[in-house]
């Protein structure tokens, strides 16, 4: 193990070794290779027992243990192989600034073909991984982003006299994805979440008004207590599925998931339509309401309370979901979980 990196392992897992009894693993996806071959490097370290150092993805990718140790003490490697760093989006783009200003000046001392080479490494370890937090933020940050890499790059291939002016102008666009996005996503994302609150805040609304309506027109007003207490424990309720959601579902976006979002997505939306459709007719709905309501009042409390816990933990469930679906984004390229690594031999072919 002591030359062995997880990018190493990685290439023996997906390519084998020539001319020995290890095979390549195709049946494995590049995510289950990654997770194997990190997986690899915990199984001889004790457990953590304290928050990991800060260290990107891309050097423990490329570290032995004992380039981690020299880099960040022996004590920190043990965390460093179990818990993995997520992506930290704003340190991305001021990396990749970083590296884009590198490439003016191997440019300028005459090295292009570092230059070149500093620029794709730069799209393919900081912004790569990145795209999906990128178009959260933009529609029309990543395409931008990737035409201005493309046209740098070959100026720099060719030697072209504007290759500085397209690097000046990455670097304008690099500075602009990093300072303009987070006040104003920030704000779409809660006027959203209020659009959300408030329209299926207000379909439950409707349907307790209208059971408290009723109540009153009967003077049974006893019974109301029946109908606050099913609204407010499917609020509780609500509250609780949505955490236990999130929990779950948090950094389980892949491919499978986000098809069954899809459709529930599409299950959503037909279930609106439907429901506007309805609503059209509203003297015959209010007619329902006041139907049902009789109803329940003849067959007793709880059943009161089972209309008002559905009316609202339909719509405190729908919120969440509705929220969280507004905010996806396509999935990562498989390129992008380590992008030095695991795009080396992509990157080589493409120079």
């Amino acid at each position: 193990m002591s030359g062995l990196t997880p990018f190493k392992a990685f290439n023996v897992v997906r390519f084998g070794v020539k001319g020995t009894a290890m095979i390549p693993f195709d049946k494995l996806d590049e995510k289950q290779r990654w997770a194997l071959a990190f997986y690899l490097f915990s199984l001889r370290q004790p457990a953590c027992d304290h928050a990991p150092a800060r260290v990107s993805l891309d050097a423990l990718a490329n570290a032995t243990d004992a380039d981690l140790a020299k880099a960040n003490g022996a004590a920190e490697v043990a965390c460093l192989r179990h818990t993995l760093p997520e992506l930290d989006a704003p340190a991305l783009l001021a990396a990749a600034h970083a590296r884009v200003e590198q490439a003016a000046r191997l440019a300028n001392d005459g090295d292009t073909r570092g230059a070149e080479s500093t620029v794709l490494d730069a799209y393919l370890t900081n912004i790569e991984p990145i795209e999906p937090w990128l178009r959260a933020h933009g529609a029309d940050v990543v395409p931008q982003l990737e035409a201005s890499f493309t046209a740098t790059r070959a100026a720099l291939q060719e030697r072209d006299p504007r290759a500085q002016a397209d690097v000046k102008e990455l670097l304008t666009l690099l500075d602009r994805a990093a300072g303009s996005h987070a006040a104003a996503t920030s704000q779409s994302v809660f006027w959203f979440a209020m659009l959300v609150i408030v329209r299926e805040g207000f379909e439950a609304t409707v349907i307790i008004a209208a059971l408290l309506a009723v109540l009153k027109k009967r003077k049974e007003l006893t019974r109301a207590r029946w109908v606050h207490g099913g609204w407010i424990s499917a609020l509780c309720v609500g509250a609780v599925v949505f955490a236990v959601g999130r929990k779950v579902l948090a950094g389980a976006m892949n491919e499978k998931l986000e098809g069954c979002m899809a459709f529930v997505a599409v299950a959503m939306i037909l279930h609106a339509a439907f429901w506007v459709n309805a609503r059209g007719q509203t003297r015959k709905t209010m007619g329902e309401l006041r139907d049902k309501t009789a109803g329940a009042l003849d067959r007793g409390a709880l059943a009161l309370f089972g209309i008002a816990f559905l009316a609202m933990f339909r719509e405190s469930f729908e919120s969440p979901c509705s929220s969280r679906r507004s905010r996806s984004t396509r999935p990562r390229r498989s390129c992008g979980v380590l992008p030095r690594a695991s795009c080396s031999c992509w990157r080589s072919s493409t120079r």
